[in-house]
């Protein structure tokens, strides 16, 4: 009886949601397993217990941490910068924002499902265009622009978003040929998410803010900074963009201890780095063992990565499935993938050195025990 409070399209939508089963070894989620904070001197820790959660946000504290977002960001000012509770809620007031009857967004998949799910939450709707596969290049899959393009054209598509790098496959699409589609879509917003940025930082979109109107970047402290449960993300674009954005963003739109933290983590970037270093160090070792086993036949593909993610396939999903729920016995929870675009795939996270151990030696067992059954 409760549906008849909601819109019709809203009740017909599954809800929000994530299952993981958590492990002691939980690669799952791509989140880090080096606490952040013990990276933090003593006095920088004390700070985050002085954070004035008496007082609300305003823009006395909120405008020092976007001077040092602009800093890092390289950007001409802070008023090209919005802050909100992760890209997640970013999502969500993009969507708002660009909402009108019959609107739709544009998205290249596989790629993260949860625009689709943000996105239809407001009431937009969405054309998805597959990645072309292309393994003989140094670029494993790669843009429709063609099909891009003329979709794009549509008076209805208000929209088209780039997850650069991708997630789940790991791509980094090239520059110009996102640089061709804002070029031929001048009247469509274009977001790039840069979740993943950090892990190969010269290849950001920030720099094109200059040239291009329509340009929205994403960021996060959750990948490359190693915080996901902050709960802290960052829009970057234009100040005429992020003026009517503001319309719709709440008055005080992350928590004093957020704003805190984002601070200490931005002065400590160069010891975040070397943790980050550590990981694309172990991501390759993972990626290598993997290539092993599909030079041997026992999976598919092993696609490279500029994330701190593996995305790994096996010829049939039966066999995918014996190794995922062989690694979770073994107290190893991977993700399970798969889709109408991406078949019978586990995503691995890269993490320190202890867990990338026995990450490997859990699935060098699976192999070994089951190798061409």
């Amino acid at each position: 009886m409760s549906k008849r409070f909601f819109r019709k399209n809203l009740t017909k939508k599954s809800e929000n949601k994530i299952y993981v089963e958590r492990k002691k070894t939980t690669l799952a989620l791509n989140e880090s397993s080096i606490s952040t904070i013990s990276l933090l001197s003593d006095f920088e820790k004390e700070k985050i217990l002085n954070a004035r959660i008496e007082k609300y946000p305003t823009s006395d504290f909120i405008t020092p941490f976007l001077t040092s977002l602009k800093e890092y960001c390289k950007v001409n000012s802070e008023q090209q910068i919005l802050i909100a509770n992760g890209i997640d809620e970013l999502l969500y007031f993009l969507f708002i924002a660009i909402n009108e009857k019959n609107a739709k967004c544009i998205v290249n998949v596989p790629t993260y499902p949860d625009y689709k799910n943000y996105g239809e939450s407001v009431g937009l709707s969405f054309i998805e265009i597959p990645l072309i596969e292309n393994f003989d290049s140094n670029v494993e899959y790669n843009i429709d622009i063609k099909r891009l393009v003329k979709k794009g054209k549509r008076k209805d598509v208000k929209a088209i978003i780039f997850t650069n790098p991708n997630n789940p496959t790991g791509t980094l699409f090239p520059l110009a040929d996102i640089i061709y589609v804002m070029q031929k879509l001048k009247d469509k917003l274009i977001i790039i998410d840069e979740a993943y940025i950090e892990f190969c930082l010269d290849k950001t979109m920030i720099p094109l803010l200059n040239e291009f109107e329509n340009l929205v970047i994403l960021r996060t402290f959750s990948k490359g900074f190693l915080s996901p449960g902050l709960r802290l993300g960052y829009l970057v674009s234009n100040e005429h963009i992020t003026s009517q954005l503001k319309k719709v963003f709440p008055v005080f739109p992350v928590s004093q201890i957020s704003i805190e933290i984002g601070k200490l983590l931005l002065q400590n970037k160069d010891e975040i780095s070397k943790v980050r270093q550590q990981i694309i160090d172990n991501r390759q070792d993972i990626y290598e063992k993997l290539r092993e086993y599909r030079e041997k036949g026992y999976i598919s593909k092993v696609y490279k990565s500029n994330t701190n993610f593996l995305l790994f396939s096996f010829k049939a999903e039966e066999r995918m499935k014996e190794c995922y729920d062989f690694l979770l016995k073994n107290e190893v929870s991977v993700r399970n993938v798969s889709s109408k675009y991406l078949k019978n795939s586990l995503r691995v996270t890269a993490t320190n050195d202890k867990e990338t151990a026995i990450f490997l030696n859990t699935i060098n067992e699976f192999f070994n025990g089951h190798n061409n059954e």
